[in-house]
């Protein structure tokens, strides 16, 4: 097997970086010694979110006026 990239760590960042060359058309292959998501992404409860919370209370807002 030959990549041009290699990718350590099966999180939700190794599993987006992954995702992303893949659709750029780099070779990248992801080595995982544990359950995809398992680390970081457990660690962090799981919870993934497009920032929805923030933009309601204005967080990402506020800054432009």
């Amino acid at each position: 097997m030959e990549a041009d990239i290699v990718i350590i760590g099966g999180g939700i960042a190794g599993l987006w970086t992954l995702d992303e060359l893949r659709r750029n058309g780099v070779r990248a292959l992801l080595l995982e010694n544990r359950t995809l998501g398992f680390g970081q992404t457990i660690s962090s409860q799981g919870i993934i979110h497009g920032g929805l919370k923030y933009s309601l209370k204005g967080v990402l807002t506020a800054s432009a006026d």
